[in-house]
């Protein structure tokens, strides 16, 4: 989260943390499991989720869980999706839908 802030205004960290946070990447299905691991190391919760459901299986294979593997997971996740719909969606693209709020607070409304 640090390397992910660091180049951010102050007055926007709070905003830009929420995004990530909220990002395709990080979205998991872990239920309670993630809950009640909360606030443990990410050493920890690799371990938990070795020996889980194919979505913990696959978030414990990264090293580390940051900024970086966030990004990765989430641009594999749409990559996933498109090409199961038949779309293609270039790289700028793909970073606005991931993590540009205004961009997609933009298409949401323009979309309604």
């Amino acid at each position: 989260m640090e390397e992910f802030l660091k180049p951010i205004e102050d007055d926007k960290k709070q905003f830009a943390e929420k995004v990530l946070i909220n990002t395709l990447g990080n979205l998991t299905i872990l239920g309670s499991k993630n809950q009640s691991l909360k606030n443990d190391s990410w050493l920890d919760k690799k371990k938990c989720f070795s020996s889980g459901s194919y979505n913990e299986i696959e978030i414990s294979q990264f090293e580390q869980w940051n900024y970086k593997s966030i990004k990765q997971r989430g641009e594999n996740m749409l990559k996933f999706l498109c090409e199961k719909i038949g779309i293609e969606l270039d790289d700028h693209t793909i970073q606005q839908i991931l993590f540009d709020a205004e961009f997609i607070i933009k298409r949401v409304y323009e979309e309604s």
